[in-house]
């Protein structure tokens, strides 16, 4: 799996439950942003 470096870098920082919500959290944001410019770019 790849992450994109600011995940990456809360991921080692904030250790236990609450880093890896929040890892998931900072992924979920990056693919909603990546779908709305997907979304623009294609119609």
């Amino acid at each position: 799996m790849v992450k994109p470096p600011p995940i990456r870098q809360i991921d080692r920082a904030m250790k236990g439950g609450l880093g890896v919500m929040f890892d998931d959290t900072v992924a979920a944001f990056y693919t909603l942003l990546l779908i709305a410019v997907v979304k623009r770019v294609l119609g």
